[in-house]
């Protein structure tokens, strides 16, 4: 599978964990959108948790999910090296100004 996108179902928290134990061990992901799935910060951190190895990610879409600093922290760490993705969105969440550092 290399596209994923459930924007605007609301898996949540629970859903979240869900998906990343689902997707921890594809490598081919090239896209994953959930956009306005209310994962939350506890969701976002469980979804940071998987995008280490998704080296081959291109897209990634966490629009509107009620993100805060820790999640939106965690995020950035696990991407920070990856080289092909091109776009993140991270917008309408509340990351605030400690999540921007």
């Amino acid at each position: 599978m290399t596209q994923l996108v459930l924007d605007n179902n609301r898996i949540g928290q629970v859903g979240a964990k869900l998906l990343a134990d689902g997707i921890r061990d594809n490598e081919t992901m090239t896209d994953l959108r959930i956009a306005n799935c209310q994962i939350a910060e506890e969701g976002a951190i469980t979804i940071a948790a998987v995008l280490h190895n998704k080296k081959n990610l291109l897209v990634l879409d966490v629009t509107s999910n009620k993100i805060m600093a820790k999640g939106c922290i965690d995020i950035c760490k696990a991407i920070q090296h990856h080289t092909t993705l091109r776009e993140i969105h991270m917008s309408n969440n509340f990351i605030g100004p400690d999540g921007a550092r």
